[in-house]
């Protein structure tokens, strides 16, 4: 052990030693050399980089196999053997469920914005504005639906998702209602303080039987029936309530 030794030990005594330096170098700087020189190297850095930049996605596969790989680049003796080339194969399988996994989400999020604006364009009140006020409600959501090609979160892509296949409807809805309506609008700009709430998401809509669940037909009935005096009391109040 030479920490700690006087400077004089490392000119005067250190060849007394020149066994045991000679054996720490083949155990550890000879290996350290050739690990940073070899692919190994290269894995550590994927796997590193890997758990760095996709942590926001490291939720969505099995906990194990991401502790397995920060196990792995976090041993102080990785660079001996061949402990990296053995853990390439799982960091591959891993990073492919995620890749994978985010191309699913993504498409299913662009195809239900998609949806969202047929459904928007195919209705009355939509067809009735003139083209500049069509445009420019269009343009809101397609570029709402671009910005998805720019979203890697899976989470992220997920809450998009379920958004556009929600409330996104009812809302873009009530734009178009106060496009349609001069009084709610300043200098070409939706005055949302004044616009009328003219659509509402069935999800945004409290009903509450006393209990989280229902355990029988009697629960189901009066869920039912809150269910049904609720949405009549919105559309009472000349709401439209969007499914």
């Amino acid at each position: 052990d030479m920490d700690g030794k006087p400077t004089g030990f490392f000119i005067e005594q250190v060849l007394e030693h020149e066994d045991d330096l000679l054996d720490a170098k083949e155990a550890n700087y000879d290996k350290i050399k050739t690990f940073l020189a070899g692919p190994q190297k290269g894995i550590y850095d994927d796997v590193r980089q890997f758990l760095t930049e996709q942590q926001a996605n490291l939720a969505e596969v099995p906990a194990s196999d991401v502790e397995q790989l920060q196990k792995a680049i976090d041993d102080p003796d990785c660079f001996k053997g061949s402990a990296m080339q053995s853990l390439n194969t799982q960091f591959r399988d891993l990073k492919t469920s995620i890749e994978r996994q985010v191309i699913e989400r993504r498409e299913q999020a662009v195809n239900a914005m998609k949806d969202c604006i047929e459904s928007v364009v195919a209705t009355s009140e939509f067809s009735a504005l003139d083209a500049q006020q069509q445009q420019s409600i269009r343009s809101q959501l397609e570029r709402r639906q671009g910005e998805l090609n720019h979203i890697s979160t899976i989470a992220t892509l997920r809450e998009r998702e379920s958004h556009a296949r929600g409330s996104l409807f009812a809302d873009t809805m009530n734009v178009v209602a106060s496009e349609s309506s001069p009084s709610t609008t300043v200098a070409g700009a939706v005055n949302e303080g004044a616009m009328p709430i003219n659509y509402v998401h069935v999800q945004q809509l409290p009903v509450s039987i006393g209990k989280p669940y229902l355990t029988d037909e009697d629960d189901v009935d009066l869920y039912v029936d809150k269910m049904k005096n609720t949405l009549l009391a919105e559309i009472r109040a000349g709401k439209k309530v969007t499914v």
